[in-house]
C-alpha cells in the first residue's frame, strides 16, 4: 500500500509492504533508485523529498525454517509528481474611482496557491512594509497610484513559486457636495388621483440616472419627477439617483414617499362586470346593481341613468358620485360584444331533398316548429308544408332560410326543366341555357350563405365567368319567367 499519489516534488509518501511466510521475525531492506535506504528495516516506510520517477521496492527475508526461499523482492513502484502548477493572482475593486477621505480596499483572486499561500503588496513598484494579506487596505493613496501584489505559492508543485499581479492604477477624486429630496403634490386625494412625485437633488452632474418604481414595478422614465395614480396610502413610490459625477457626498440614499390620506369615492356593483355578448339585432343592459337615491351617474356615452341597453360592440365607463362625498369612483371598462348573425340560408332542393348553404349547426322546421332529429346540412321531406332552415353559428347566433313548400314552392331541379349548366365543374366559365324560360336574374351563393356573384339576363342563354374567384363548391340561383331553381356547382 502506498499515499504516493497526487505527489507534489518534494513531499513525503509513505509505503507499506504487504507479505506472506516470512515468519516470526522478517527483516526487510528498502531501496530508493536501487540504493539501500539506511535503516529502514520495517515493514512500513515514509521517503521524504520525493522526485518524479523515483523507483520504490523492498526486499523481505523471511525467518521461517520451511521456506524454499529466504528472500522474496517486491515489485518497484515508480512515483509520478504533479509539476509545473502555475499560480495566478489577479486584484479587483469595486470601483477603479476612489474618492478623497474614503478608503482605499483592493481584493486578491488567485489560483494554485497552496494550503497557506503568502502575499506581498507594493506601490509604485516600491514594497509597503507589513502589507502581507490577501486584501489590502488604505486610506492614503494619489491620484494614478498603481498597486501590485506579488503571490508566493505553499504547494510543492507550483513552477514558478512567486507571481506578481498586473497593476491596479486608480482615480482619486474630491467629493462633490449632494443633496436630495422627494416631494409630492398632494397628501390628502381621492383613490386613483394623479399625484405627482418630485425629485430634488444637487451633484448630479450632468447625466444624472434617475430610477422611479411604484410598489416595486419599475417606471420607465429618467425625469426628476413622475406622476402616477394612486389607489391607497399603502402605494409607495420609491426614487433612486445616480450622479454622473464620481464621488457625491454624502451619497444618495434611496427615498420612499406614500400618501397619507386617500378617500373613496360610493361603492356599487356593476353588471356585466367584465363583457357581455348578445347577437346582433338584439341588445344587452349595462347597470348599476345596487345604487343609492343620493348617487349620481355618468357613463362614457353620455346617460345619466343608472341602467342603459347597448346595440353594438362598445366598452363603457362609469363614474359615480355622492352627495356630501367630493371622491367619485369609477367603473369599467365594461364590454358588449355584438355578435354577427350567420348569413340568411338559401335552400335548394335537388332528388326530392333540401340541402342549406354550410354552416354550423342547422334545424329543420316545419310550419316553423323543430323537426325532431333534422339538424343535417340537408333533409328528405316526408309531408306536405311549409319548410325552412335555421341555421346557427358558434357563438348562438341564428338566422332563418325564407319557407318553400317542397310540392309548389317554385324551387324546381334543373333537370325537369330542361335547364343546363356546363360544364360542371367548371376552371371558371359556365354556360347556362335555358330554352323554355327566360333567365331573369342569376344569384351565386359560397357554402357560407354570402352572396358572391350577381347578373341580370333577359337571354335564354346566359355565359358566366368565375375566373376570379377562389377554387371551391357554390351556390347557382337561377331566376326564369317561370321557375326559380338552385343548383350546386364546382370551381376547379
Amino acid at each position: 500500500g502506498t499515499s504516493a499519489t497526487n505527489l507534489c516534488n518534494g513531499a513525503s509518501a509513505f509505503f507499506t509492504a504487504t507479505y506472506s511466510n516470512g515468519g516470526t521475525s522478517p527483516v526487510f531492506e528498502w531501496t530508493r533508485n536501487g540504493t539501500v535506504i539506511s535503516g529502514a528495516t520495517k515493514d512500513t516506510i515514509t521517503i521524504t523529498n520525493v522526485q518524479n520517477n523515483d523507483l520504490i521496492a523492498c526486499k523481505m527475508v523471511s525467518s521461517s525454517p520451511c521456506v524454499t526461499s529466504t528472500s522474496a523482492t517486491s515489485n518497484q513502484y515508480t512515483i509520478a509528481t504533479i509539476t509545473n502548477l502555475t499560480p495566478t493572482i489577479a486584484l479587483s475593486m469595486v470601483s477603479d474611482t476612489v474618492c478623497t477621505g474614503s478608503v482605499l480596499v483592493i481584493n486578491t483572486s488567485i489560483t494554485n496557491g497552496g494550503a497557506s499561500p503568502t502575499y506581498q503588496w507594493y506601490l509604485n513598484g516600491s514594497l509597503i512594509s507589513g502589507a502581507n494579506s490577501d486584501v489590502f487596505f488604505t486610506s492614503s493613496f494619489a491620484m494614478d497610484d498603481e498597486y501590485t501584489c506579488e503571490l508566493t505559492s505553499s504547494s510543492g508543485c507550483a513552477n514558478p513559486k512567486s507571481v506578481l499581479s498586473s497593476a491596479k492604477k486608480i482615480k482619486v477624486f474630491n467629493p462633490t457636495p449632494a443633496s436630495i429630496s422627494l416631494t409630492k403634490s398632494s397628501n390628502k386625494i381621492c383613490a386613483d388621483e394623479y399625484v405627482t412625485f418630485t425629485a430634488t437633488f444637487t451633484g448630479g452632474g450632468l447625466n444624472p440616472i434617475v430610477n422611479w418604481k411604484l410598489n416595486g414595478e419599475q417606471m420607465n422614465t429618467n425625469k426628476k419627477f413622475i406622476t402616477v395614480p394612486i389607489s391607497s396610502n399603502t402605494d409607495v413610490v420609491e426614487l433612486k439617483v445616480k450622479s454622473s459625477l464620481p464621488c457625491p457626498s454624502p451619497p444618495y440614499p434611496t427615498l420612499y414617499m406614500s400618501v397619507d390620506t386617500v378617500s373613496y369615492g360610493p361603492s356599487v356593483n356593476v353588471s356585466p362586470s367584465n363583457y357581455i355578448a348578445f347577437c346582433e339585432g338584439d341588445s344587452a343592459e349595462v347597470k348599476v346593481l345596487n345604487g343609492q337615491p343620493n348617487y349620481a351617474y355618468k357613463w362614457s356615452n353620455g346617460s345619466a341613468k343608472e341602467s342603459f341597453y347597448s346595440k353594438v360592440s362598445n366598452s363603457y365607463t362609469l363614474t359615480v358620485t355622492e352627495t356630501g362625498n367630493a371622491c367619485p369612483r369609477f367603473y369599467g371598462p365594461l364590454t358588449t360584444i355584438s355578435n354577427p348573425l350567420p348569413f340568411k340560408p338559401s335552400v335548394y332542393m335537388d332528388t326530392g331533398t333540401l340541402f342549406s348553404v354550410v354552416s354550423d349547426r342547422y334545424q329543420w322546421q316545419l310550419g316553423k316548429q323543430d323537426i325532431v332529429g333534422a339538424n343535417s346540412i340537408m333533409y328528405k321531406p316526408i309531408i306536405a308544408g311549409m319548410y325552412r332552415v335555421k341555421v346557427m353559428n358558434m357563438a348562438g347566433c341564428v338566422s332563418y332560410s325564407d319557407e318553400i313548400n317542397p310540392a309548389n314552392s317554385g324551387i324546381a331541379n334543373a333537370q325537369d326543366n330542361k335547364i343546363t349548366i356546363y360544364p360542371n365543374p367548371s376552371n371558371g366559365t359556365f354556360l347556362i341555357s335555358s330554352p323554355a324560360s327566360k333567365i331573369n336574374e342569376i344569384l351565386i351563393y359560397d357554402l357560407l350563405g354570402k352572396l358572391v356573384y350577381k347578373m341580370e339576363s333577359k337571354d335564354y342563354e346566359q355565359e358566366v365567368r368565375l375566373k376570379d374567384m377562389p377554387k371551391g363548391n357554390y351556390y347557382l340561383h337561377l331566376h326564369t319567367d317561370e321557375h326559380n331553381i338552385m343548383k350546386k356547382i364546382e370551381l376547379r
